[in-house]
């Protein structure tokens, strides 16, 4: 089990996210608003910056193919993550 599964595994067991789906792709949510918001609030505005940048760096290379169809996902990580001009070339 990589690592990414097994903090995955631990946070669904703990009640704080639930698989989504699996096809097409993997998608966990949070099983509460207040679980997402609390967690996204506890972080550090340098960290909420860097998870923003490595989530629009990881879409694009993993969905090369489906920019336009993540256009508006990838506008907000790269806008969240202060990199205006990446964000400026997805809306």
């Amino acid at each position: 089990m990589t690592a990414l599964a097994h903090r995955l595994s631990h946070l669904e067991t703990s009640g704080l996210i639930r698989l989504a789906r699996v096809e097409p792709d993997l998608e966990y949510l949070f099983r509460h608003n207040l679980v997402q918001q609390a967690a996204y609030g506890s972080l550090l505005d340098a960290d909420r910056k860097r998870l923003h940048l490595a989530v629009g760096q990881a879409l694009e290379e993993i969905f090369a193919d489906r920019l336009d169809e993540l256009a508006a996902s990838l506008a907000r990580h790269f806008k969240e993550a202060g990199e205006d001009q990446q964000a400026l070339a997805y809306y």
